[in-house]
């Protein structure tokens, strides 16, 4: 019954981290339970645990299903950002951010969505979505909040070559991190240290998208939302190298 749905998709999300197979089979068997007693928000969350946005935009499409509907169009940006689809993503982000709801979390990562993007551009206006996502996430004191406007942040300070920003940006970060997290977030900072003004961040094209083609072919070169990959590959080079570079 419900019950047990809830206790299984709270099981199923556990055993992901750990055993991504197993906890999809229990995510999976917790929908079907939640399907059969009427819990449509269960259901709507498993698609957004699961990584299956379409499928989950068209569920809470049908069912009238409003704020999952918000996260998984957030989650949408976040997946378009890491395939290099920058038009795309920002169009996403600001469908979020235009049709704000109860929950601050999706219009945060929303914010973080395009401030990455305007960075990667060179364009203006980087800190105030900053500012805004900060706003949103550092009150709740959670690290799943933080952590993202911490990513962002510190991608941003990297592409200005400003080391002490991006450290800055991951402390509180790193003061509530798992630790599987705190050891990305260390490596990134350290790497960030050593690199001093010789700071050498990938970019993928300056001033466009990168094309779905274009962006499996550059897989290997993306820049990943993880903080350790935000940072050069390279060592050697200058600023603006590094701005050309993505």
């Amino acid at each position: 019954g419900a019950a047990l749905s809830q206790a299984l998709f709270a099981l199923g999300r556990i055993d992901s981290v750990d055993d991504p197979d197993r906890g999809r089979e229990t995510v999976l068997r917790a929908r079907a339970l939640a399907d059969e007693a009427g819990l449509e928000g269960v259901v709507a969350e498993t698609y957004l645990t699961l990584g299956e946005v379409d499928d989950g935009l068209a569920y809470c499409h049908e069912h009238g299903i409003e704020l999952m509907e918000r996260y998984l169009v957030a989650a949408r940006a976040v997946n378009e950002l890491t395939q290099g689809l920058w038009t795309e993503a920002a169009a996403s982000a600001g469908t979020v951010i235009a049709r704000p709801t109860v929950s601050t979390f999706p219009t945060t990562l929303a914010l973080t969505v395009l401030a990455r993007i305007r960075a990667r551009r060179a364009a203006p206006d980087v800190e105030p979505l900053l500012d805004r996502a900060r706003s949103l996430a550092e009150p709740t004191d959670e690290l799943g909040r933080i952590a993202p406007v911490a990513i962002a942040g510190a991608e941003t300070a990297g592409l200005r070559g400003d080391a002490a920003a991006v450290r800055a940006s991951t402390a509180r970060a790193a003061e509530r991190a798992t630790r599987h997290l705190e050891g990305e977030l260390l490596v990134h900072r350290r790497r960030i240290q050593h690199a001093g003004s010789d700071l050498h961040v990938l970019r993928l094209q300056r001033g466009g998208d990168v094309g779905r083609g274009e962006a499996q072919r550059l897989q290997p070169l993306r820049v990943e939302p993880d903080l350790h990959r935000i940072v050069a590959r390279a060592e050697h080079g200058d600023r603006a190298d590094a701005r050309h570079a993505l």
